[in-house]
């Protein structure tokens, strides 16, 4: 509350400098607007939604001194606000599309770290262990998710997946992988080749940092495969309940630059 009120206070500052001093520091008749520095500087300084609100009262008396359509610049305003307060660091890009049930993901350049998001449920026909040796049906327990990722921008950019298990994740376990990174046309292997070791630690670090990089105009098919582990459901199992998760799949587009993921 105290922010707000030292803002609005400031706010109030500029307003009169806009009516009083304005026309006295000119150059050829132009004159500063004193009050589109408010929604930039807290926008830029403190976040977006301070950005917003400082914005609406900066237009509000904008639109109070001059002329014209009451509230248009308040609107202005606060859409400066809001991209002056968006990420320093991330990606500008945006959704421009879903298409094809939900099952493709297309950006280009414009909003801030854009997430797309598949909701669907996977039924699982059988459990096994990925850190069994002796476990050779792996394969055929997983179940795959394609999604279909363009990037219609300019720059180059990452995308990151991350999936999340709405009805609880007991046993739950995911890899993302693209076709290019299959060894001997086998997900097991192709997990073993990219994990220093077969635990859910070692998975989910991989998981949290991995991404795809497209170019300009690139697009990619990007491969979920998740299964569950027996250890964890074989209680479940004996009681025939079956294996069913409630899967939300986000994706976020970011530019090709670390950290901007936390």
């Amino acid at each position: 509350m105290k922010r707000k009120i030292t803002e609005l206070i400031i706010i109030l500052f500029f307003y009169i400098m806009q009516v009083s001093a304005a026309r006295v520091i000119s150059i050829a008749n132009i004159s500063p607007n004193w009050l589109i520095i408010m929604p930039v500087f807290f926008g830029f300084f403190c976040g977006k939604n301070d950005g917003m609100f400082a914005g609406f009262f900066a237009g509000i008396m904008y639109d109070l001194f001059y002329s014209g359509l009451f509230g248009f610049t308040a609107l202005i305003f606060i859409y400066i606000g809001y991209f002056s307060g968006l990420s320093k660091t991330s990606a500008w890009f945006y959704d421009s599309g879903v298409i094809d049930s939900g099952d493709r993901f297309v950006f280009g350049n414009l909003s801030v770290n854009t997430k797309f998001v598949i909701n669907h449920s996977v039924i699982f026909d059988a459990a096994t262990k990925l850190a069994d040796k002796n476990e050779k049906l792996f394969d055929r327990a997983v179940n795959f998710d394609d999604i279909n990722v363009t990037n219609s921008g300019t720059i180059p950019a990452r995308v990151y997946i991350n999936v999340d298990v709405t009805n609880g994740a007991k046993g739950y376990r995911w890899f993302v992988y693209t076709d290019d990174m299959l060894v001997n046309g086998s997900i097991k292997e192709t997990i073993k080749a990219n994990l220093p070791s077969l635990t859910e630690t070692e998975l989910n670090r991989y998981n949290s940092s991995k991404y795809v990089l497209l170019a300009p105009g690139e697009s990619k098919v990007l491969k979920i495969a998740s299964w569950v582990e027996y250890d964890e459901v074989s209680t479940a199992l004996a009681q025939g309940e079956s294996l069913t998760f409630a899967t939300r799949i986000y994706m976020t587009a970011t530019q090709d630059k670390d950290g901007v993921i936390g």
